[in-house]
């Protein structure tokens, strides 16, 4: 029977139970949550295993991505990053030149370079991580995603369980988390200016 680990992987502290608990070592996980792809990359390091790591990623257009933030932010009340300030911030244009906007945020990500300037040199490393280490899927194309994850872990939709079928069908339909929002239209001043914002990215 199938084993439960109780480790909240989400968290540096969660992480670094998991490395006391040797949870990779174990076995007892195939799959790991995380958005700490860093301190999470510490599960791997013991010299005593080979096992490796493969990150399983969505991806969405980096404008886009920005604009989502912005009206999440304004009313995520229980985000630590939750500020009054932005609550006050109107439109997409005032965001984008506000200091709550990020920029360049997947290079800086992948790099570990969260409050450095970044350079072309960061990127061309990010790129490198994404090509060795990642299995990239769009959120454009969340069927072909979930396809594609599939694929690789040698999963057949067709020997999943009617459980596990309708739950995914279910996500794919309706989506998780979803922050409903109005579309910036490309080429509008807010989008040009994000766009500027994250040239690295894009």
């Amino acid at each position: 029977s199938p084993q439960i680990s109780t480790v909240d992987t989400s968290t540096a502290p969660g992480i670094e139970r998991a490395i006391r608990m040797n949870l990779v070592q174990s076995g007892m996980a195939e799959i790991i949550f995380t958005p700490l792809l860093h301190e999470s990359s510490q599960l791997f390091n013991h010299t005593s295993i080979n096992q490796k790591g493969k990150i399983f990623a969505l991806f969405r257009h980096p404008v886009e991505r920005a604009v989502s933030l912005f009206h999440y932010l304004k009313k995520a009340t229980w985000e630590p990053t939750f500020s009054e300030k932005l609550k006050k911030i109107n439109s997409v244009e005032d965001y984008a030149i506000s200091e709550f906007a990020e920029d360049n945020w997947m290079v800086r990500f992948l790099t570990n370079k969260m409050t450095q300037m970044v350079t072309r040199d960061d990127l061309d490393v990010a790129k490198e991580i994404l090509r060795r280490k990642v299995i990239v899927g769009l959120v454009i194309d969340i069927r072909g995603a979930i396809e594609r994850f599939l694929t690789y872990l040698r999963w057949n939709y067709n020997d999943l369980t009617l459980e596990q079928k309708q739950c995914m069908n279910r996500y794919l339909a309706s989506g998780s988390n979803k922050n409903a929002h109005e579309i910036v239209e490309e080429g509008t001043m807010g989008w040009r200016i994000l766009k500027a914002n994250n040239l690295l990215d894009l």
